[in-house]
């Protein structure tokens, strides 16, 4: 692999490739990033629907990572789709000494309200993996629910931040001092769609103010595909 970056992703299987695992490698593969992956479920689907779901034990997810780390240890990972209270759980003991930073997306709840994980599970992610993360990309149903505060517009989006916890004292030295927070959605009346990125507990701006026309965390409407991905790429350069 020679000079080349490696990041994980940790996540479910799509076998009709427009999620899970497979989509993470494209974009991995897109990026000039080589791929690794810890399975943690496999789904029956394709673009209809999804028909089964049989979650990893949480011994053989630790294998998998454990082997991973042992090798091919990656310079970044990612969770997605983690399934039960049991891999959570185990996932917790293993991610602090990933030595890389950890992004978070919970797929804990669809953009339509519609739960993707028990309730359990959900508290288990929110008190053991996210503290972990540097940063987390929750939609705003996830938001709500990791923020235990309505979202129903832009100035909302601006004010709630996922709970983080300090990070322990000379663990993450060059990340953020409490992690990076994305949010994306539908706002108001005609559906228009914004993004916002923030740090911290309290939603304060990661970038230095440079832009004339902004004031604290970013917003940035919808399209303009290119200038979020530099926006992004240039929130993330800071970890």
């Amino acid at each position: 692999m020679g000079r080349m970056r490696r990041a994980l992703t940790i996540a479910g299987s799509d076998p009709s490739g427009g999620a899970g695992i497979q989509a993470d490698l494209k974009t991995f593969h897109q990026f000039g990033v080589y791929g690794e992956a810890v399975i943690t479920l496999l789904t029956v689907q394709n673009t209809l629907g999804v028909s089964r779901v049989e979650t990893m034990t949480p011994e053989l997810v630790i294998e998998q990572l454990d082997a991973v780390l042992a090798d091919v240890p990656p310079q970044a990972a990612k969770t997605g789709a983690l399934g039960s209270v049991a891999i959570i759980e185990a996932l917790a003991g293993r991610v602090g000494h990933l030595g890389c930073p950890l992004v978070i997306d919970p797929v804990m709840i669809s953009k339509h309200g519609a739960p993707l994980l028990a309730a359990d599970a959900q508290g288990k992610l929110k008190n053991l993996l996210i503290p972990h993360a540097a940063v987390v990309t929750p939609n705003i149903p996830e938001a709500e629910v990791l923020s235990g505060m309505p979202i129903r517009s832009l100035a909302d989006m601006g004010g709630r931040s996922v709970p983080r916890v300090s990070s322990t004292p000379g663990r993450y030295r060059s990340y953020p001092r409490d992690g990076l927070h994305l949010l994306g959605g539908n706002h108001g009346a005609a559906g228009s769609r914004a993004d916002y990125a923030g740090s911290g507990s309290t939603g304060e701006a990661v970038h230095s103010g440079s832009d004339p026309d902004e004031s604290g965390p970013w917003r940035w409407p919808r399209p303009g595909e290119s200038f979020r991905k530099n926006r992004l790429n240039g929130l993330i350069s800071q970890l």
